[in-house]
């Protein structure tokens, strides 16, 4: 049951909305967001639930995305922060934009310390974890994925022209999720964050890659793309991340 909780809400989420069903599919496995729902359960279900509701910020239903959120936060409650998602989806991707969303996380950076424990002393869900677990760093391998992914949305924005409010959403959440990476360098917490980001980068990048016009190109940054997503999981797979393997029947 849990394994259908949340697995359906992400098949659902692909068929509806990418562009390319089969390769949104290749990225949720490599990605590691297939492998991560073994173990991460509650998240994984609570990312499902996020996912469904992906049609509710793009067809502008508030109230109706919210109920979503909050169902969401029963499972776990860092999805209450997927709220900004909805807040986010229209903005456009330009310089002040950017700069302005640099500024506020310069600032919770210079904070972090402070704001995380408050956050971590009234969870439920949270509350689990020790100070000397909180704030040892995630390495270095989430931001480089985000920022490879962000630099190949942000190339082909701008390299074929494109005004895009898709496109620009899934900018703009990039830009966050490398952010939130960034942050899980100082407070491993935040790789929690992480795969509720990801789950957007199996549809940003196929709808990206469907916006450039020449074909050649297209395909050298597809094979590129299977290149880097395949080296990622090979070495996730090699550090053994989140004990899926080897994987062992209970």
């Amino acid at each position: 049951m849990t394994s259908f909780l949340s697995l359906a809400g992400v098949g659902y989420f692909i068929y509806k909305n990418s562009t390319n069903v089969v390769f949104s599919l290749y990225l949720f496995v490599s990605l590691y967001l297939y492998l991560f729902s073994f173990n991460g359960i509650r998240q994984a279900i609570a990312i499902s639930i996020i996912a469904i509701g992906f049609h509710y910020i793009i067809n502008r239903k508030l109230i109706r995305y919210i109920v979503v959120v909050a169902l969401a936060s029963l499972f776990h409650q860092t999805s209450i922060l997927l709220l900004v998602l909805y807040f986010i989806y229209g903005l456009r991707a330009n310089i002040k934009v950017l700069a302005l969303l640099a500024s506020v996380f310069a600032v919770v950076w210079a904070i972090l310390d402070r704001l995380i424990l408050v956050v971590i002393r009234n969870s439920n869900t949270l509350s689990y974890l020790e100070s000397g677990q909180l704030f040892e760093g995630s390495g270095l391998l989430f931001p480089l994925i985000s920022a490879s992914i962000l630099f190949l949305l942000v190339y082909i924005k701008f390299s074929e022209s494109i005004r895009d409010k898709d496109l620009d959403f899934f900018i703009i959440l990039t830009l966050l999720s490398l952010f939130n990476n960034l942050l899980s360098l100082e407070i491993a917490l935040f790789v929690r964050f992480s795969y509720f980001f990801m789950v957007f980068y199996i549809l940003a990048i196929p709808y990206s890659l469907r916006l450039i016009k020449k074909k050649e190109k297209r395909i050298i940054l597809s094979y590129t793309t299977i290149i880097l997503t395949l080296s990622y999981l090979a070495i996730r797979l090699s550090q053994g991340w989140h004990g899926v393997v080897p994987y062992q029947i209970y």
